[in-house]
């Protein structure tokens, strides 16, 4: 916001200094020679000019480019989804500004990194590497440089865990822990006795994948089943997920399999990529809680070995996704169609990406882990402008 303060006044010091040329050569000039009255004026006029085309040009209009109102504490975090190696990118110039390595408690090995709600803690969910293979965290402060937390369970798990950050500004090390051996649970991890069973539901066939819409006033979980997948809406204060406020899929009525979600700002609707059966093409739809339907679009996306994941811009009322290939499509929400298809040059086929989106909704970022790159992609050209050169880049969170 400053650079447009800084631009705003000098458009105003130009105006005002332009039209008040004739009052301010009858007072300051009064008594000097025509000649060099004339040379004086013109010589302010053409600092003034300068001066302010030289401002002018961190303004907006004149450089579309430019974000003016940046925030520049905003960071990309970079992960490989396992491992103690974590990479902060600064989204605006697409440089690497710190690669942090945690140096973990003994025997043990992250499996899976989320951050608290805040943005202070890298929260990390590690095994033991022998046998009972039971489950802890570690907070990790990113400004302190330093392990704050190690909460340690007693829970095996079945598979890697799913960890989820919890909407509480009084506790952010708060989180929504899954493990296939013992259900969902939300555990604060600087407190050693907050530990809440909030769904027994467990199984190998079984997983829950939880998301907010952008102003984290609605949360979102996904249940996925053998047979059909459900996804339930709650406020963001029914930190229990005690009362939903709509559920998809309640009666299996719809027998998809969603393969990854996000939410309308209002909570009310679904955009999903799914498939109804195994090794057939992927669709994308919307459901309708208020109604309780579901609308498929009119097309669908190429059979991938790897799941669509997606990610949506509020603002630009458009939807992303990405499967195995290298093709990042951008679907119209208002059309339901296809409006772009972005090819990302050097990433490798049969390996998943993960989307991330800039603040500012003007560039998407793509992981491609197995060719250690992430793909900046311009949203209003559609096109891939950067590389930013990383290893193992998988899991993309915003900072």
């Amino acid at each position: 916001m400053a650079r447009k303060t800084h631009c705003s006044f000098f458009l105003l010091l130009l105006s005002a200094s332009l039209t008040g040329q004739s009052s301010y050569r009858l007072k300051k000039f009064q008594g000097i020679a025509p000649a060099y009255q004339k040379f004086c004026s013109r010589t302010s006029i053409i600092l003034v000019l300068a001066f302010g085309l030289i401002n002018l040009t961190s303004c907006e209009f004149l450089n579309p480019n430019q974000n003016t109102t940046r925030d520049t504490t905003e960071q990309l975090v970079a992960y490989a989804n396992h491992g103690n190696i974590v990479h902060l990118i600064d989204p605006y110039t697409f440089q690497v500004k710190e690669t942090i390595d945690v140096e973990m408690p003994d025997n043990t090995e992250a499996h899976r990194l989320t951050l608290s709600e805040n943005g202070e803690f890298l929260i990390f969910c590690n095994m033991l590497h022998s046998i009972p293979y039971t489950a802890s965290f570690v907070a990790y402060d990113i400004e302190e440089r330093r392990i704050s937390a190690v909460f340690e369970t007693s829970f095996d798990s079945i598979g890697a865990p799913r960890i989820h950050p919890a909407i509480n500004d009084q506790r952010p090390g708060l989180i929504y822990f899954y493990t296939h051996s013992h259900g969902m649970y939300l555990i604060d991890v600087f407190s050693e006795d907050y530990i809440l069973q909030i769904s027994s539901e467990k199984g190998v066939s079984i997983s829950k994948t939880i998301k907010y819409t952008k102003n984290m006033e609605y949360t979102g979980l996904l249940t996925s089943y053998p047979a059909y997948d459900k996804v339930a809406v709650y406020s963001s204060i029914d930190l229990e997920l005690t009362q939903p406020l709509f559920t998809m899929n309640t009666t299996s009525i719809d027998s998809i399999n969603v393969i990854d979600f996000e939410l309308s700002e209002n909570g009310k609707k679904v955009y999903a990529t799914y498939t109804t059966a195994r090794y057939q093409p992927y669709l994308v739809g919307e459901y309708f809680f208020d109604s309780a339907t579901l609308m498929p679009y009119d097309f669908k996306l190429p059979w991938s070995i790897n799941p669509y994941y997606v990610a949506i811009s509020i603002s630009r009322k458009e939807l992303y996704t990405i499967g195995g290939a290298n093709t990042l499509y951008i679907i119209d929400l208002e059309g339901r169609t296809i409006k772009g298809e972005i090819e990302i040059d050097g990433k490798s086929e049969g390996y998943a990406s993960r989307i991330a989106i800039r603040d500012d909704e003007r560039l998407a970022f793509v992981s491609c882990s197995r060719d250690n790159f992430i793909a900046v992609i311009d949203l209003e050209k559609r096109e891939l402008i950067h590389r930013i050169d990383v290893d193992l880049p998988y899991l993309l969170l915003n900072r």
